[in-house]
């Protein structure tokens, strides 16, 4: 899983992508054996079986964590 960004402006508009999706997951505790990115890594697993159901060409950006607890 890449959490970080590494495709740059021109690598997106050679893509030529008809769609975004921006996946948004919580960045929090949950017991003592999960890490706190689970939330957003269900998001960004759940972005990308979307971004390949659609059949689209599209483009995933990175997960935006909300909220800390």
């Amino acid at each position: 899983m890449n959490l970080l960004p590494t495709s740059t402006s021109t690598n997106i508009e050679e893509q030529q992508p008809s769609v975004a999706v921006l996946p948004v997951g919580s960045f929090e505790q949950h017991g003592r054996y999960l890490p706190l990115i689970t939330p957003a890594h269900d998001e960004y697993a759940s972005s990308r079986r979307a971004s390949i159901s659609t059949g689209r060409s599209g483009t995933r950006r990175p997960t935006g964590l909300l909220g800390v607890s």
